[in-house]
């Protein structure tokens, strides 16, 4: 009758059978030298790991190393190990050990990656859930390689085109931005581009000023009760590629803190009016700030 076991069993008695092997030889051993010999033929830790890395085998080390028996022992007697020998400390336990990173083939443009025909190594977990599963990647075999060499090339002329693999992430996260305008609420003003640039700049974005389309019709101030608040678009141009709608919000600010305005909670997750009423409909469309009330707030 022959027993059929998986690999993992097969792995584990090998280890133990190498172990018990050499306790064995320690045991029959006439000498230090003898004994010495055969610890040395026990396998190392690099070896178990390399054996035992997707066996589900435990790798430990004793915490208190047993001394060596003396030559004036008895043959054949041995030091007895005491409880303290019997302590251990897990050098490796299975499920710990992360699993290297895999290169893959792109057939799509995927944010943060790269275009078509990019090789890129990604974790097993992203690339077997992300794009393998979808058909987003192949893995990169050298058939893969070979047949997917021009594919960026032959790519059909309906696929958008991306500018870099992290345009597409940068134009997600200005769309959902209610970028602030703080003007003076004390002296005229126009708003002019370099007001947008320094506004996002005090958000984390650099934006030149050749980069920004300003609305189609001026915005001047100081007026509090026709533009605080209200919301305007501007388009930002993303490496002279990409063109995405801004969502900005005028307010007023003071130098001298007896002059400012009242304080108003998370104003960005408010509604807000547009300030060109033909602009409502797209400011309607652009996706909205993903935020968590503030706690004591009623909603």
């Amino acid at each position: 009758m022959h027993i059929i076991m998986p690999m993992q069993m097969r792995l584990i008695i090998y280890t133990w059978s190498l172990v018990i092997a050499t306790v064995n030889k320690m045991f029959l051993a006439r000498s230090t030298k003898q004994v010495l010999s055969a610890i040395r033929t026990l396998a190392t830790p690099q070896e178990l790991r390399h054996t035992s890395q997707y066996a589900g085998t435990f790798v430990l080390k004793r915490r208190n190393e047993p001394q060596l028996s003396k030559r004036s022992f008895p043959e054949g007697s041995y030091r007895k190990l005491r409880r303290k020998h019997k302590i251990y400390e897990t050098l490796e336990r299975p499920g710990t050990q992360p699993l290297p990173n895999i290169d893959v083939i792109l057939t799509q443009y995927v944010e943060g990656l790269g275009k078509p025909g990019d090789t890129v190594s990604v974790k097993v977990t992203k690339a077997q859930n992300e794009l393998l599963a979808f058909g987003r990647a192949v893995y990169a075999s050298p058939e893969n390689q070979e047949k997917y060499r021009n594919v960026a090339e032959h790519s059909s002329a309906d696929e958008v085109r991306h500018s870099s693999i992290y345009s597409a992430q940068t134009a997600k996260v200005l769309s959902r931005q209610v970028l602030a305008v703080s003007m003076n609420l004390d002296q005229p003003w126009v708003l002019q581009p370099w007001h947008l640039s320094v506004a996002f700049r005090k958000a984390g974005f650099v934006v030149p000023e050749h980069c920004l389309e300003m609305p189609s019709g001026a915005i001047e101030g100081p007026d509090v009760e026709g533009l605080e608040g209200k919301e305007f678009i501007v388009t930002v141009t993303i490496n002279n590629c990409e063109q995405v709608p801004v969502r900005c919000r005028l307010h007023h600010y003071a130098t001298e803190p007896r002059d400012r305005l009242p304080y108003r909670r998370q104003p960005w997750l408010q509604p807000a009016e547009p300030v060109f009423p033909e602009e409502a409909e797209r400011l309607a469309a652009l996706p909205r700030p993903i935020s968590k009330p503030l706690d004591g707030d009623d909603h």
